[in-house]
């Protein structure tokens, strides 16, 4: 673990406000309207303004300087399959960084507390994998994407079904780009593909952290504030080592959940790890159990409060459905 872990995520778990907005006050900024087609370095003393659904291409690396500052550019029935900007590193893509930010912004490249954009992706080669018009296709080693980072954190990426005006977008469910899109996603990747250590994701448009057909690992995961639900996990599994936080403090409705898991193409996992600190406020999805001898479970239509750590043993969350036979009729605490 970290050498001091509740100091190192005090520093963390600062409000959107914390964010500076330092305009174009540095020393410059740069434009990417365009696919990332040859290996490259963002630096920390610059402001990328990504204004286009902008992909890291196969066999490309892309290395970002430390705490360099990433923004993209909100707005709404743009060109590409996404319908807004977007940064998304393709299958066989690779990711080095230390840490770095990833934050809305206006036409001008100034913050906003808007989430009105399609987020950043990460697509990978262990399992097909769809969402939203884009897709993982291209599967094996050969294939093989490397994400490589420290700490990310991004605010207000994603976007809802209606944009600030309150208006609703045509056919929001199924319509080209009419709906909403979650703030980090991930596709199809393998255990091995994945080496971000800490992700940190505040008010986003839809879910906040979103995720299917993966198997994954990660140091701590700070989600803050989504409009829709904290984790949205589809098939996939899911190892949190050190940290956990699902703040819905702001969203109290019981259909905005922690937790929404999803089966389609197998179970679906979130393995807490012993000695991890959790900080859960918000509901949990239906259906789902909590096998634990640290937690409680989850009531149905009950706002839920659990801070701590895993002292005892391990924490597993799933879906008490067909795709876990074994757990029809069973929800089991060790509380």
């Amino acid at each position: 673990m970290f050498a001091n872990i509740k100091d190192f995520f005090a520093i963390s778990v600062l409000s959107v406000t914390a964010i500076s907005n330092t305009g174009f006050a540095r020393a410059g900024y740069v434009i990417v309207d365009e696919d990332v087609a040859t290996s490259q370095e963002w630096h920390a003393d610059m402001i990328y303004l990504v204004a286009a659904e902008v992909h890291i291409l196969q066999g490309v690396t892309l290395r970002i300087g430390d705490g360099a500052d990433v923004r993209i550019i909100n707005g709404r029935q743009l060109p590409g399959s996404l319908g807004s900007n977007a940064l998304v590193f393709d299958t066989g893509s690779n990711l080095i960084a230390k840490k770095f930010q990833v934050a809305a912004a206006d036409e001008d490249g100034n913050l906003v507390s808007e989430a009105n954009n399609a987020g950043i992706w990460f697509l990978g080669s262990a399992r097909l994998a769809a969402k939203d018009g884009l897709e993982v296709t291209k599967i094996g080693n050969s294939f093989r994407s490397s994400f490589k980072a420290d700490v990310i954190e991004t605010y207000f990426l994603g976007r809802p079904d209606k944009d600030s005006s309150m208006r609703h977008h045509p056919g929001d469910d199924d319509s080209e780009f009419g709906d909403d899109i979650d703030g980090i996603s991930l596709l199809g990747i393998g255990k091995s593909e994945w080496r971000i250590k800490s992700i940190k994701s505040v008010a986003s448009g839809d879910d906040g952290f979103d995720v299917t057909n993966s198997r994954i690992s990660v140091a701590s995961l700070d989600i803050e504030n989504p409009t829709e639900d904290g984790m949205n996990i589809s098939s996939s599994n899911i190892e949190v080592k050190q940290y956990l936080r699902i703040d819905m403090t702001r969203s109290k409705a019981p259909d905005r959940g922690l937790f929404d898991f999803e089966v389609d193409d197998g179970p679906t996992r979130v393995i807490l790890h012993k000695d991890c600190i959790i900080d859960l406020a918000g509901y949990f999805g239906d259906e789902l159990v909590i096998e634990s001898t640290d937690m409680p479970m989850p009531s149905v239509d009950r706002y839920y409060r659990f801070a701590g750590s895993l002292d005892l043993d391990s924490t597993e969350i799933y879906l008490n459905d067909e795709m876990n036979p074994q757990t029809l009729g069973s929800v089991n605490s060790g509380q």
